[in-house]
């Protein structure tokens, strides 16, 4: 049994975390596991309190996103401090800053250092002088990993031609996601009615749903803009986005009409989306790059077809036309027409047919074995 120290930069409800902790249940039986992460800002988020129920967690306050050299520096000796008291035998990183300060801070005795990369830390949006410092950092960080675990094959792709790491210390494995429903595939109709209760929606509605954290990557220009345009032309179309972030003020004030008519709700971060999902007749996935977004798989786990910008990880969508449809990032005609297209068919909305996710269902667990097996190769060859 091997020690495993996993480490995070934010333990919140997001794609980092909430895989990290997937995979960390699943290696409890085989290895002892420690959770480190940065500074919390909501100690009580559900990510945190499922952490602490299950492993030993250490906070390290001064690591956070922000680039800050003294934190940063800070942050390393709180971490190489961390590694002295818990002597792990695999260090396993996730999210670019934390993967930074892991693998430059690993003591000698972690010699196994794993690095998922969930999205690569350098943005389309970023300039120039930013994402030049952050993929050098990258570089550097990749002299000191034994495998750099890619959640998707595009991922991969990106890093290879930015010369980030060499070919064999990849390994593409994405992020586990129960493809089961929440609810029987039988009680759906059950699901649906007390989901739109208690977003207080009428039974009868057309609703568009969307998940996700209110920033430049989840493109609000396009979330505001689609919604705008489907509204004024559905009547009975109401929309639900869950989530939080720097952006949500602004779509609030961009959407003020029809907050104030209650055909739009803002409603935060929730702890039960998938109860929520099967209020949705479609969810609508607007993003201008991922690494491998759950929040799509997870709303074909409850049945609900996704309209989605063609992103990093979305290839799912395009398996089957009845799990939703792909579009060019940014195209709101192209968004609103494929949800039109949804809305118009009550074959196409939700529910889904089982038969369509079945392909889905029978690999749910793929994930999980390639994990198990790469930790077991490496602990082998150490």
């Amino acid at each position: 049994m091997a020690r495993v120290l996993q480490v995070v930069t934010e333990l919140v409800v997001g794609g980092a975390s909430l895989t990290m902790l997937d995979f960390a249940e699943d290696l409890a039986s085989e290895h002892e596991l420690v959770i480190a992460h940065g500074r919390l800002e909501d100690p009580g988020n559900a990510a945190a309190r499922r952490a602490r129920r299950r492993f030993p967690t250490y906070e390290l306050p001064r690591l956070a996103r922000p680039l800050e050299p003294r934190d940063d520096l800070l942050a390393t000796r709180s971490f190489v401090a961390l590694c002295r008291h818990v002597r792990p035998d695999v260090i396993h990183s996730h999210s670019s800053k934390a993967g930074f300060i892991a693998r430059l801070g690993a003591l000698p005795g972690a010699d196994i250092r794993f690095h998922t990369v969930h999205g690569w830390g350098h943005t389309p949006v970023d300039p120039a002088q930013r994402r030049e410092l952050l993929i050098g950092a990258e570089r550097l960080a990749a002299l000191r990993t034994t495998k750099l675990i890619a959640v998707s094959a595009e991922v991969r792709e990106e890093g290879l031609a930015l010369r980030i790491g060499r070919a064999d210390q990849y390994a593409v494995i994405g992020a586990p996601v129960d493809m089961r429903p929440h609810v029987s595939y039988f009680d759906f109709d059950c699901a649906r009615a007390e989901a739109r209760a208690q977003l207080r929606l009428p039974q009868d509605a057309e609703v568009i749903g969307w998940v996700g954290r209110f920033s430049a990557q989840k493109d609000p220009d396009a979330l505001v803009a689609v919604l705008g345009a489907l509204l004024a032309r559905r009547h009975n179309a109401y929309a639900v986005l869950i989530g939080d972030g720097p952006e949500r003020a602004t779509v609030e004030g961009r959407l003020a009409s029809e907050i104030a008519e209650r055909r739009v709700s803002l409603i935060g971060v929730r702890d039960d989306v998938r109860a929520l999902l099967p209020a949705f007749d479609a969810l609508l996935h607007t993003s201008r790059w991922e690494g491998h977004p759950r929040v799509v798989r997870e709303a074909l786990a409850e049945r609900v077809p996704v309209v989605t910008a063609r992103v990093a990880g979305t290839d799912v969508v395009a398996a089957d036309p009845r799990l939703g449809a792909e579009v060019e990032p940014g195209d709101t005609a192209a968004y609103c027409a494929a949800l039109e297209s949804i809305l118009d068919a009550p074959s196409r909305c939700a529910p889904i047919d089982p038969h369509a996710l079945a392909p889905l269902r029978a690999t749910a667990a793929e994930p999980y074995r390639l994990m198990r097996e790469l930790y077991a190769g490496a602990l082998a060859r150490a």
